[in-house]
């Protein structure tokens, strides 16, 4: 039987696991951009019951014959692919569940989660369109997302405008072939993050490696900092809304260390970290991201506020940030 198989459109989100605060969404579209959340934030975040459910904007009932002729309300061994468009705006996928349900139309919140599947600052009732075993979900970690996912040609091959593309025209066969090929023989690096709820190194949690981030990232902006003549002392754990202090002959510059999994800078200032930035910029305060800190290709940027522009770039002005104030501040990449 040839495999069935369903493309899905989300927003671009780090984890999937209903934290939007943290795990900012990126390029979802119309609703998650108005938002600043979208249903899908929950696609990677088992139940208790070891199962995901996936959501995709839909404009109404899915045509599930068009991926089995014999489909009725629901269709099951379904490989659906999560596609999303990164930072750069270039589509790839992002995870799968296989073996999964498809519905024709959304369901409603199952009861064992009414409560608990809650939408920020909205009166909106979250809801799902697949389902699936968590053993079965893969989502992949950022530095990962580097199969390309084509936007419709003249051929049809690829998403249109809308969050669905069933890839079920004649021409469609062998680029359908060569996702599953991707699929199958997928493995992970050794480290990384992927099944859904399921580190791939021992039984580490999300925020365990988180921790394992931030240290990583301190470690590496402090070998910088001495390899520049630096002496380097590490405040972290004093609570003084700095990580590091650098001195130099008279000169102390206080040092916010944040490391980051993937490439985008996405990321939030606690109240005292917020406070020591605005009181010590420029001169004495600089914010060092750690990008891809865990990966191959991890770069340090050194953000200061450069009062001529009136904006915080990086040391090459190559990139800017926007902060969205509220009790500390939320840091995201300009453009």
């Amino acid at each position: 039987m040839e495999a069935r198989m369903l493309f899905c459109r989300v927003a671009w989100m780090e984890y999937y696991r209903g934290n939007p605060t943290v795990d900012v969404v990126l390029r979802g579209g119309g609703f998650p951009d108005e938002h600043g959340f979208g249903f899908e934030m929950y696609n990677f975040l088992p139940d208790q019951r070891g199962t995901v459910y996936g959501h995709m904007e839909s404009r109404g009932a899915l045509h599930l014959r068009r991926i089995d002729p014999a489909a009725s309300s629901q269709i099951d061994q379904v490989l659906v692919l999560w596609c999303a468009n990164n930072p750069h705006n270039d589509l790839r996928i992002v995870g799968w569940y296989s073996d999964a349900t498809v519905f024709s139309n959304a369901r409603p919140c199952p009861r064992h989660l009414v409560g608990e599947r809650r939408l920020p600052d909205s009166p909106l009732e979250w809801a799902y369109h697949v389902s699936a075993s968590a053993a079965k979900a893969v989502l992949l970690p950022t530095e990962q997302r580097d199969f390309r996912v084509p936007r419709a040609r003249s051929d049809g091959l690829g998403f249109g405008r809308h969050a669905v593309w069933y890839a079920d025209k004649p021409g469609h066969q062998g680029y359908r072939q060569t996702v599953l090929d991707y699929v199958r023989t997928w493995r992970p690096r050794l480290g990384l993050q992927t099944t859904a709820g399921r580190p791939i190194r021992g039984s580490a949690s999300d925020t365990e490696r988180r921790q394992e981030v931030e240290r990583a990232a301190v470690d590496l902006v402090k070998q910088y900092y001495r390899d520049q003549r630096w002496d380097i002392n590490d405040v972290s754990g004093e609570k003084v809304g700095w990580d590091l202090e650098a001195r130099r002959l008279d000169q102390l510059l206080r040092i916010e260390v944040k490391g980051l999994s993937g490439e985008t800078v996405n990321t939030e200032l606690t109240p005292g970290e917020y406070r020591a930035m605005k009181e010590y910029s420029p001169e004495g305060y600089c914010l060092c991201v750690v990008v891809n800190t865990l990966g191959e290709s991890q770069r340090i940027l050194r953000f200061t506020y450069r009062g001529q522009n009136e904006r915080w770039e990086d040391e090459d002005s190559v990139v800017q940030l926007t902060l969205q104030e509220r009790t500390g501040a939320r840091i995201t990449q300009h453009g």
